[in-house]
C-alpha cells in the first residue's frame, strides 16, 4: 500500500440550482470566465459509506467513505464534523487514505494519528449505501490569491432497492480567503437563483435508511440573506 495520505480541513458550500439553469449558470462570465485552463475534469464516482452495526463511528460524529476514483484507483475517508454547518456552510476536518481495493481499513489510519479501532471496538465494518456521480469539476480563480473548486455532482443514493437522486453544486475553498468566496457566491445570487443544501451526501443516505438526521429549516431557502449575515461575521 502507498504510504501518501491526506489530512485536512474541508470548507465548503453545497448549493442547489433552480431546474433548468445550469447551462446557463456554467456559461456565465461570473463562471466560465473564471475557470482556470486545463482545470476541466468529469468524473464518475463510487463511494460507499461504512459503519458498525452498532454505529460506533457514527455515534463518535465519523463519516466513513471508501471510494472508486479510477479502474484500479481506490481511497478511503474519514469525515468529523466540526460543528460549522450553517447555512449552507460546513468546514470539516477529513483523512484519506489510499486503498489497493474497495475494502475498508482500520490500522492504516494511525500513521495520521486516527486511531479507529477504540471508536469500532470488535465490530466489523459494513456498508450501509453507496453513492454514485457523476462529477464535472473546473476550478475558479476568484482573485488573484484565492482558487475555488465548483463540483456539480448528478447522480444519486441507493440503499438496497430505495433510491434518492442528487442534484447539487458544492463550491470548495482550495486556497485563499472565505470572505473571497463568500462574497463571490453572493455575486452568483444576484444572477442566478441558488439555495442552501445543507444535507450532506452521508446524511442523505442515513434517511433512506430510516435513521433520524439533523433538522435543517433552512434547507433549499434562498442563500443570499444567509451569505450576508456569514460575511458581517467575519
Amino acid at each position: 500500500m502507498a504510504k501518501t495520505m491526506e489530512k485536512q480541513v474541508e470548507t465548503e458550500l453545497k448549493l442547489k440550482l433552480a431546474p433548468g439553469t445550469l447551462p446557463a449558470f456554467l456559461a456565465s462570465p461570473l463562471v466560465a470566465g473564471k475557470v482556470l485552463s486545463g482545470s476541466n475534469q468529469v468524473l464518475e464516482l463510487v463511494s460507499t459509506y461504512y459503519d458498525t452495526p452498532s454505529w460506533n463511528l457514527r455515534r463518535a460524529g465519523m463519516a466513513y467513505r471508501v471510494r472508486q476514483t479510477g479502474k484500479t484507483a481506490f481511497e478511503a475517508t474519514v469525515k468529523m464534523d466540526k460543528g460549522l454547518v450553517r447555512d449552507g456552510l460546513s468546514e470539516r476536518k477529513e483523512i484519506t487514505v489510499p486503498l489497493k481495493a474497495a475494502q475498508p481499513v482500520v490500522q492504516e489510519f494511525s500513521a495520521v494519528g486516527l486511531e479507529l479501532a477504540p471508536v469500532v471496538k470488535q465490530e466489523k465494518l459494513q456498508p450501509l449505501f453507496t453513492v454514485t456521480v457523476e462529477r464535472l469539476v473546473k476550478l475558479l480563480q476568484l482573485d488573484k490569491d484565492t482558487v475555488a473548486e465548483l463540483a456539480v455532482d448528478r447522480g444519486e443514493v441507493r440503499a438496497g432497492q430505495k433510491r434518492l437522486p442528487i442534484d447539487e453544486i458544492e463550491l470548495e475553498l482550495k486556497s485563499g480567503s472565505l470572505k473571497t468566496l463568500l462574497t463571490y457566491v453572493l455575486a452568483l445570487t444576484e444572477n442566478f437563483s441558488l439555495s442552501a443544501g445543507l444535507q450532506s451526501k452521508y446524511e442523505q443516505g442515513l434517511i433512506l435508511l430510516g435513521q433520524t438526521v439533523r433538522t435543517v429549516k433552512q434547507q433549499d431557502q434562498p442563500v443570499g440573506p444567509a451569505l450576508q449575515k456569514l460575511l458581517a461575521a467575519l
